[in-house]
């Protein structure tokens, strides 16, 4: 945690020389993304936002926090993402059963209903999220499903991202290349 607030503080300095400069007063905003779940070690993720949150207000810095999470945990920890981030990235395969193949947890469990269950708590608290779906190969033909499903689940209070999916990670199981983007595209246009 010290070594990001060191380089938190930096980026701080720097947004107001550029402000000086510039009479830019936007936000430092700060993404939590990458390199697997950010929360995975949650008393050190809360620590670490509180930390960011009071170093931004002691140098009266405004502060914009957004998260890239899997949203597989519970609604105390979901309320806790509610409450300090300005927007949210939820990662949810489309359909139940192709986020329980794709995404399931650490023991092979099923994720689906616990994602599902953010994505309502998220939506319901109103703060901006983004349901991020990754489409494999094998479920191209399945966007429009998915979409129904979605938006007939959680209503209209997110957005819907898809991305197809690349042959990087645990992705290249699913022997992706070149020749299924054209399917990615004509399936979107749907």
């Amino acid at each position: 945690n010290d070594q990001v607030l060191s380089f938190v503080s930096d980026l701080m300095v720097k947004k107001v020389a550029r402000s000086m400069v510039t009479g830019d007063e936007s936000p430092l905003k700060i993404i939590f993304t990458g390199g697997g779940e950010p929360t995975y070690e949650f008393e050190k993720f809360c620590n670490l936002v509180v930390s960011i949150e009071e170093l931004g207000e002691r140098n009266d810095i405004p502060i914009y926090l957004d998260i890239t999470t899997n949203g597989a945990y519970p609604k105390e920890r979901m309320d806790f993402i509610c409450r300090h981030f300005n927007s949210i990235m939820i990662s949810y395969d489309g359909l139940p059963e192709v986020q329980d193949a794709n995404r399931p947890s650490p023991h092979y469990q099923s994720t689906s209903k616990i994602v599902e269950e953010s994505i309502k708590f998220v939506v319901g608290k109103g703060v901006p999220l983004i349901v991020r779906t990754t489409i494999s190969p094998n479920d191209i033909s399945r966007m429009k499903e998915m979409a129904d499903f979605l938006f007939t689940r959680f209503g209209t209070g997110f957005t819907w991202s898809i991305f197809p999916m690349t042959p990087k990670g645990r992705a290249v199981q699913f022997k992706v290349d070149k020749d299924s983007m054209p399917d990615f595209f004509s399936e979107f246009q749907k």
